[in-house]
């Protein structure tokens, strides 16, 4: 939704520059022909001569813009060229019939009589102008499909960003529901405290994850409630440590960005078989707004069948990374024996 409220934004702003300018080019040029002219005649009379000029190479360019965009931009370059020339003549015989009532100017330069001299002018000067029309439509029908393409792009990042946040929010939901099943099941006296637990998250899944950005410190929250539901599941305390480095209130992200990778840790993880099990959890802010989030679990090489169903895992997460974050972000992952390491580095100045 942001991306098209700055689309019906920018657009207006662009055509409202493009109207200026152009009102700006036409008093500039109508100023300069009553300077040139205003040497010769009186003041009066330049002024005059300088509107009677100006109106029809006003009407020139912008008839001859409707005929770029009906004849030169469809590719029917004869038709365009030859409406071109007929609207040369026709604004310069215009013109000529309008000078022949005002007194001569320049006449003396050339060896030609006053209709002739106003005919050569005319014509010089409609070519100008069209030659200047052509250009001016073919830039601003590029720039228009420009942005039009750019606000297409836009859109379907945003669609792709909200389909990949939908993923997401599921295969959460899923996963805690299970769990909370299972105590359930068993008779745990979790299950209550893990239900409130689950209802916190949701509100920031359901709602903040809908905005453009959080700010770190409020994802943050969220990852020690994760590792707090998480710690429900099991009756004694499992080897999990999160440490913070930084001023996470001053940094804003893409929401649900680091909870999908602390889940991934968690799947992977071999808590259930592996008492030296662990996970480690860094997440640091560094100068120039760039920061890391660095996950380590401890993991079984031998078990393939974990987890059988999947989920969005780090494939989702580096699709949204490259949508939101392009080429300003690194996500690496790496096995040693018995641990694995994500890594996510973020750094806004690299081009």
């Amino acid at each position: 939704m942001e991306s098209l409220e700055k689309e019906k934004i920018l657009l207006p702003a662009n055509r409202r520059l493009s109207i200026w300018l152009q009102i700006s080019f036409w008093i500039f040029f109508l100023l300069i022909h009553v300077v040139v002219v205003g040497i010769a005649v009186p003041l009066d009379v330049a002024v005059m001569r300088g509107f009677a000029n100006v109106l029809p190479l006003l009407a020139l360019f912008y008839i001859n813009t409707r005929m770029v965009d009906r004849f030169f931009e469809r590719g029917q370059i004869i038709l365009y060229l030859f409406f071109a020339f007929v609207l040369i003549l026709g604004i310069g015989w215009l013109r000529v019939q309008i000078n022949l009532n005002f007194p001569n100017i320049g006449q003396h330069l050339l060896a030609l009589g006053k209709k002739e001299m106003l005919q050569v002018g005319a014509i010089l000067t409609n070519g100008a102008i069209l030659l200047l029309s052509t250009f001016y439509r073919l830039i601003e029908n590029r720039n228009q499909r420009e942005r039009r393409f750019q606000a297409i792009r836009e859109k379907q990042q945003t669609a792709q960003l909200q389909f990949l946040r939908s993923q997401i929010n599921p295969h959460f939901l899923f996963n805690t529901l299970n769990n909370i099943y299972s105590l359930a099941v068993a008779g745990s006296k979790q299950t209550a405290p893990m239900v409130l637990q689950l209802s916190k998250l949701l509100r920031y899944v359901l709602y903040d994850s809908q905005r453009e950005k959080v700010e770190m410190q409020r994802e943050a929250e969220q990852l020690d409630k994760f590792i707090a539901l998480f710690q429900m599941r099991s009756e004694e305390p499992l080897d999990i440590v999160f440490t913070r480095k930084g001023d996470l209130s001053g940094v804003e992200i893409e929401p649900m960005i680091l909870i999908p990778l602390l889940e991934n840790c968690f799947k992977h993880c071999d808590f259930d078989n592996n008492p030296d099990a662990f996970v480690r959890i860094k997440l640091e802010v560094l100068p120039a707004d760039r920061w890391s989030f660095i996950t380590e679990n401890t993991f079984n090489p031998d078990d393939k069948q974990k987890d059988k169903t999947g989920g969005v895992g780090l494939v989702n997460i580096r699709q949204r990374l490259q949508l939101k974050y392009p080429r300003q972000f690194e996500l690496s992952t790496q096995k040693e024996g018995d641990l694995f390491l994500v890594k996510l580095h973020y750094n806004p100045s690299t081009p």
